[in-house]
């Protein structure tokens, strides 16, 4: 017990013999829902302090194992997290019908089953489930289906399949659903369609070309959407672009070209765009740059070039620009040093050089700047050194010498530094990484 914990308990029992109300006990002890901190201590004060935590108390467990989890005090487990098992000792999923309070369960990577997520069907005050990473089909979802009162669920990475999303899809009280990486398909994504409450929706890598952005193209209610590593393509992103109620919208790696930029740019209420791999050049930014209210802006990968990123450095409300890998050069880079109100910047894999260094280094506003891969050398490392305000800082692969390293040094504000594959040894780099994030 830390000496933060014991002040903390002497503190409660003081309190506790003024008061003697259990109900201003149970109002103390609900800021602290650590399973551990109040088993293993507070519930060993007293015996009034032991009925009030036994009997009112929601409490939070993290483990890696089924082994010790007895005892009364685990009824008033509510959220519940199990970390994945290195020994490769599977998690007994039916203690799960020994928590009947659960409201939350964390249960990733932990090949879960068809067979074994059978013991989740009876957690009628379940709300929230994480249960992605694991090895659920078509027969896990049926069961899953039952937990009618579930209003966020994160099932990706499994296998449902289209028939396993028809089962999800019948969960009517969600309002954030994550089913990336199921290979549900165009027509799975209709079945998702049936949605009507939700409002948050992930579809990641799901197959999903044309006719399913046009099913989801219905949801009306959306707010936040991802399709990203599909294949829409540009009428697929015009279906898209009816979503008038999205503020946030991840369509990476789509194919869609300018044509769909120019239809994703009439969507003006959007504060976040991921628009990155997606065989855009200057058109395509020069439509991009028409969405004056984002806030965040991911254009990664395309070919917008110089012109392209004076197109979007006329977005003045952007605060966080991720614009790397996108051929613009050292010109590029001066056009970006014009947006004042950034304050983080990828910028990598662009050519930039040492006189694009000192452009960006005098973004004095930026304390997150990724430049990773950009032959700045020593003479764009003593420029980006200026940078004090920074706290967040990629310069790998930059042909930087023991000179640049000096001045690296001088950047004491840093909590990540990454400045690997350059003119000095990993261990050298791996040195400096340590002095300047020691604190």
């Amino acid at each position: 017990m830390t000496e933060q914990q014991t002040v903390l308990i002497d503190d409660l029992q003081l309190i506790s013999n003024q008061f003697p109300c259990g109900d201003i006990l149970w109002e103390i002890l609900s800021f602290c829902n650590d399973f551990t901190f109040i088993v293993m201590n507070c519930a060993l004060v007293s015996k009034q302090w032991y009925h009030v935590i036994l009997e009112r108390c929601k409490l939070s467990l993290t483990c890696n194992s089924d082994q010790k989890l007895k005892g009364k005090f685990l009824e008033r487990v509510s959220n519940f997290t199990v970390k994945k098992n290195e020994e490769g000792n599977l998690f007994n999923c039916q203690i799960f019908e020994c928590l009947k309070n659960l409201t939350r369960i964390d249960i990733s990577d932990n090949e879960i089953s068809d067979e074994r997520v059978k013991h989740f069907g009876n957690l009628t005050h379940l709300t929230n489930l994480v249960i992605n990473c694991n090895d659920i089909g078509v027969e896990g979802a049926k069961c899953l289906c039952q937990l009618n009162q579930l209003t966020r669920l994160n099932i990706g990475n499994n296998s449902l399949e289209t028939e396993g999303a028809k089962y999800i899809s019948e969960l009517k009280n969600l309002t954030k659903l994550d089913i990336a990486r199921n290979c549900i398909g165009d027509r799975g994504a209709q079945f998702i369609t049936e949605m009507k409450q939700l409002t948050s929706l992930n579809l990641n890598r799901n197959g999903i070309e044309y006719l399913g952005a046009k099913f989801i193209s219905e949801m009306y209610q959306l707010t936040s959407l991802d399709i990203s590593n599909n294949d829409i393509g540009s009428e697929g992103a015009k279906q898209i672009s009816k979503l008038d109620q999205l503020t946030k919208l991840y369509i990476y790696d789509n194919n869609i070209g300018d044509e769909g930029a120019m239809h994703i740019s009439e969507m003006k209420q959007l504060t976040n765009l991921d628009i990155s791999r997606n065989d855009i050049d200057s058109e395509g930014a020069k439509s991009i740059c028409e969405l004056y209210q984002l806030t965040n802006l991911n254009i990664c990968s395309n070919y917008i070039g110089e012109t392209g990123a004076k197109h979007i450095s006329e977005m003045n409300n952007l605060t966080i620009l991720e614009i790397g890998s996108n051929e613009i050069g050292s010109e590029g880079a001066y056009h970006i040093s014009r947006m004042h109100q950034l304050t983080r910047l990828m910028i990598f894999a662009n050519d930039i050089g040492e006189k694009g260094a000192k452009h960006v280094s005098e973004m004095k506003q930026l304390t997150k700047l990724d430049i990773y891969d950009n032959n700045i050398g020593d003479e764009g490392t003593i420029h980006i050194s200026e940078m004090k305000q920074l706290t967040y800082l990629d310069v790998s692969a930059n042909n930087i010498g023991h000179e640049g390293a000096e001045y690296i040094r001088k950047l004491n504000r840093l909590t990540f530094l990454n400045v690997h594959y350059n003119s000095f040894s990993d261990s050298e780099s791996e040195l400096i990484e340590k002095e300047l994030m020691k604190d």
